[in-house]
């Protein structure tokens, strides 16, 4: 490996990838960053896609400015002491003039100096893509955001932890689902997917924590068999395992389950979403193993648990009255799947059962021009 670059942008390259990188002691085990050059496809700074106990990991990488004289690859022992190391011998100005980095004989060397820990691997070029979708994430991150929350997390079951990329003429419908809420929304696209694609709900995470990213974002699906999220220069990558499971679920099916026209209009949804999670639970208890009971009943939307004195959470335009248990959490990301403009939400509520009073069936909700949304409620004694 051969090439002229400046330290200053390898050093910012690694700076962004170093929050997506593994651990300095799995680094030491094998999982390391790499460089890698290419005389077609530049200079890039690569991360592997690894996995914790709870979830799989996606790899990344970044490209740098630099001009390639011959490929090759190294590995780093520890790519956050690497950013150290080069921080500390190209300060401020010697940082930004362009250097000769070289990989000779095991040992890599950057503007003459031998770099410590670093060692020469062949890697391998980057996968060409099949198909691509583009879009603005300075406009769109919150829609991401939104459903990113209403995926599962169990990933025995993949096929609930990505989001659903459907192609339409100037949207791409997206839809989430965990088999206890499901939501769609229309996103703005510069360029849809040639086919229904899905995005992992692991690569949506990494590209929300990338600070300060706008302008174009790309979601991607290579031959080989990968899916991909660019933005703000970040690539993340990893195996798409709906090749290996299938489609997902049908969540046009899904939806016309139980949708009925909606009568009941909350107001301020986000912010009732805030006071829901402000009452206190009962000592001991979770959110996860108590429900939160939910009464709409004059002009009010009240909540509580269990035996405890209900609160107003909000305000709902509706003469009804009806009552229901839900997730607490499942039902605040719902409420929240609102866009942030959406001022108002129409609930449809289903009929409610004669002798309790409670409904039992999902919970419809449509919000601004594009949401719509199923909760399924938690079946307790009246």
């Amino acid at each position: 490996m051969r090439l002229i670059a400046a330290p200053g942008d390898i050093a910012e390259a690694l700076q962004r990838i170093n929050p997506h990188a593994p651990a300095a002691r799995r680094q030491e085990k094998g999982e390391r960053v790499r460089i890698q050059a290419d005389p077609e496809g530049g200079l890039r700074v690569c991360s592997p896609e690894w996995r914790t106990a709870n979830a799989p990991r996606p790899a990344a990488e970044t490209l740098v400015a630099a001009s390639v004289e011959e490929g090759g690859g190294c590995l780093l022992a520890d790519s956050r002491r690497a950013l150290k190391e080069i921080k500390a011998r190209f300060r401020g100005a010697a940082g930004r003039e362009p250097v000769s980095m070289e990989a000779t004989d095991g040992a890599l060397r950057l503007g003459g100096a031998a770099l410590e820990g670093w060692k020469a691997h062949p890697g391998a070029p980057a996968e060409s893509l099949e198909d691509e979708m583009r879009f603005d994430w300075g406009s769109s991150r919150h829609v991401w955001e939104r459903l990113f929350r209403l995926c599962g997390d169990d990933y025995d079951r993949p096929r609930l932890t990505r989001i659903q990329v459907r192609p339409g003429r100037e949207t791409v419908r997206l839809g989430a689902t965990d088999a206890f809420r499901l939501a769609v929304e229309n996103l703005p696209v510069t360029r849809a997917p040639a086919s229904e694609r899905s995005v992992e709900r692991e690569l949506v995470r990494c590209a929300l924590r990338v600070r300060g990213a706008e302008g174009e974002a790309r979601a991607g699906w290579s031959v080989g068999g990968r899916a991909y999220f660019t933005v703000g220069g970040v690539r993340f990558g990893m195996r798409d395992h709906s090749r290996l499971t299938g489609n997902g679920p049908d969540l046009d099916e899904l939806l016309s389950l139980k949708w009925a026209p909606g009568e009941a209009v909350v107001r301020d949804p986000h912010g009732v979403a805030r006071r829901i999670e402000d009452i206190p639970l009962p000592r001991g208890d979770s959110p996860n193993k108590i429900p939160i009971r939910i009464r709409w009943r004059g002009g009010r939307m009240e909540a509580g648990y269990g035996d405890l004195r209900p609160v107003t959470v909000g305000a709902v335009e509706w003469e009804g009255d009806g009552a229901s248990a839900f997730n607490r959490d499942f039902l605040v990301s719902v409420l929240r799947a609102a866009p942030p403009p959406a001022e108002r939400l129409r609930l449809h509520l289903p009929a409610a059962e004669p002798a309790t009073g409670r409904f039992r069936e999902p919970l419809a909700v449509s919000g601004g021009r594009s949401l719509r949304a199923l909760l399924m409620p938690v079946r307790i004694a009246a």
